[in-house]
């Protein structure tokens, strides 16, 4: 967005990345594929829900190498096309590792390649990466939000640390695909910062649902 507006504005401008894909957390592993697992959940609760109107259905089948390609390519389309913009508005898209040099340059790092960047302006936008916990050791089965999204696998249980957005957003998705979910949270209410008025409904929803 910042690129975007920059080269809207008239500036010269050059987006270092570096990842392959553009869109950083939000688009690669954060709110699109989230959004488009928790699609596939409601649909999935929604065959189990409307059975109280009196229409039922067979316990729907999961194949997750077909729903992990889907959530791929929705990622994917997205992703090129945010190539396209940036191409419609002239910014230079350079792959790779940016070290500040001085004031005015950083070094671009991609493998063995480097270059030089000379700018006059910089906007430092680089993310945010899920907290470590050092009590958990590294384990193939402790896995972060981004680890979730890859879908590898639906556990017969799974513990969530943290009631915040993103954790409950994989409880859900989860619990859906028939996981056993519990979530721990440190503070008094899920969603820490939400309205408590909109938290509370949430929350008995899901004490009934996770254990």
């Amino acid at each position: 967005s910042a690129a975007f507006r920059a080269a809207d504005l008239g500036m010269k401008t050059v987006l270092v990345e570096r990842y392959q894909s553009l869109g950083g957390v939000c688009l690669n592993v954060g709110c699109i594929p989230s959004k488009a697992l928790l699609h596939v959940a409601r649909v999935m609760d929604e065959v189990e829900e409307v059975g109280h109107f009196g229409v039922t259905y067979g316990k729907p089948g999961l194949d997750t190498d077909k729903l992990r390609g889907w959530k791929e390519t929705v990622v994917k389309k997205l992703t090129s096309g945010l190539v396209q913009l940036a191409k419609q508005r002239k910014v230079t898209v350079v792959n790779g590792v940016a070290q500040f040099l001085d004031p005015h340059h950083v070094e671009v790092t991609a493998g063995d390649k480097k270059q030089v960047v000379r700018f006059d302006h910089c906007i430092i936008a680089v993310g945010s990466r899920a907290v470590k916990l050092p009590f958990l050791p590294p384990a193939p089965r402790i896995i972060d939000s981004t680890g979730a999204l890859e879908l590898q696998g639906v556990p017969a249980k799974m513990l969530v640390i943290g009631g915040g957005i993103i954790g409950m957003e994989m409880a859900q998705v989860y619990a859906s695909l028939g996981t056993r979910i519990t979530v721990v949270e440190l503070l008094p209410q899920l969603m820490t910062g939400a309205d408590p008025d909109l938290v509370r409904p949430l929350a008995r929803r899901v004490g009934k649902r996770y254990e």
